[in-house]
């Protein structure tokens, strides 16, 4: 088992609000088996553990997380979730690989908007792993650092990734070559 700062497991309907949430020793924030309608605000969510996450969403539904500070080896992680909003927040990947928001496992419905995201050297600001669907909305987002801003790989049939208004700034590294923007297998 992981330790974790906070966990809200099949819980709804919560607020997290000017919270200091801070895990040395693994996860820093999970909400996750059906915690749907959630919203975590104004507040900070650490992990300082090698290969931990400081903010796990799974299995969940609608759930928001705005105007907060999150860090860990990868900052955020979306998991087979749907309709998960990040918002006016600041995602910090502290692991060289790491990236600041990963959305995988079938995820439906993300939207990020007005965030600062800072990766690992050779990790990725916004991952878009495969098989996702719905609409994958990224838009005034600033991406800093990583190997490449955003990575996009192929996402379900009827997907569509919109990409508005970002500013995104890879880190240029003569050992390899980095990427604003890199779409792996995305189709048309």
């Amino acid at each position: 088992n992981t330790a974790r700062a906070l966990n809200i497991y099949s819980s709804s309907y919560n607020a997290v609000t000017g919270s200091l949430i801070l895990n040395p020793a693994g996860e820093g924030a999970r909400l996750s088996g059906g915690a749907d309608y959630n919203t975590i605000s104004f507040s900070t969510i650490t992990s300082d553990a090698a290969g931990y996450f400081a903010l796990v969403i799974a299995d969940s539904s609608s759930n928001t997380v705005r105007n907060s500070y999150i860090q860990g080896s990868t900052a955020a992680v979306v998991s087979n979730a749907t309709g998960t909003v990040v918002n006016a927040s600041v995602l910090v990947a502290t692991n060289t690989t790491g990236s600041a928001l990963t959305l995988k496992a079938g995820s439906v419905n993300l939207t990020m908007s007005s965030n600062t995201v800072i990766s690992g050297a050779q990790g990725q600001g916004i991952y878009l792993d495969r098989g996702n669907g719905g609409i994958i909305a990224l838009s005034t987002n600033t991406v800093r650092g990583g190997r490449y801003g955003v990575y996009i790989a192929n996402q379900q049939a009827g997907a569509a990734v919109w990409i508005t208004s970002n500013t995104v700034l890879p880190v240029p590294v003569s050992a390899f070559d980095a990427y604003g923007l890199y779409l792996d297998g995305l189709t048309s």
